[in-house]
This record gives C-alpha cells, structure tokens and sequence, in this order.
C-alpha cells in the first residue's frame, strides 16, 4: 500500500514510518509529499493541515482515499476550505494509538 504524507513535519513522519512499521499486513511504502505534488497516485494520502495552505479544489479518488488531521481550533477554517463535507479527520495532536486504530 502506498501512503503519501503532505507534511513538512518531521515528527510526524517519523511517529507514522513507527507505527506502520509496527503494523502486521501488507507491505506499506510511505513518501512525503508538497501540496502541490499531492496529486500524484497514492492508495492513501494524509494530509497535515495548515490553515495557511490551499486544499485543492477537487481532491482525486474522493474522501475514502484520504485522511486529514486537523488541529481543533483550525476544524472551522479546514470546513471552510475543503469541498468534501465525508471527510476522515483525526484531531491533533496526533498519536501513535489513534495512528494505529485508524
């Protein structure tokens, strides 16, 4: 499975690369990428949002292709600019248990 990260945290590409190495199941391949690069195929892709970058307007593959984690203060501007209301969000900060039921 090819996981995309579109993040600029380094943290948070470690705690994920931690616990999918954990994970049993199919191989995993995890990449980060730039919003701007974010269109590229991937199986799933994370976004790590900042209320300060622009969502594209039509996000390929739909909201089961995709999971957002959003700080709870930001939720409202993250409605705002996203045009999928079945969105998966997790709530920041992020952990490797919420990381893992997901």
């Amino acid at each position: 499975m090819d996981i995309r990260l579109v993040s600029q945290d380094r943290e948070l590409y470690e705690l994920l690369r931690e616990t999918l190495a954990e994970t049993p199941g199919n191989p995993w391949t995890l990449s980060v990428a730039t919003v701007r690069d974010a269109g590229a195929p991937a199986d799933l892709c994370i976004w790590d949002f900042q209320p300060n970058i622009s969502l594209p307007k039509h996000i390929q593959g739909g909201p089961a292709k995709h999971l957002f984690l959003v700080d709870r203060k930001d939720l409202t501007d993250f409605r705002k600019k996203s045009d999928t209301e079945q969105a998966s969000i997790l709530l920041k900060p992020v952990t490797r248990g919420t990381l893992t039921a997901f």
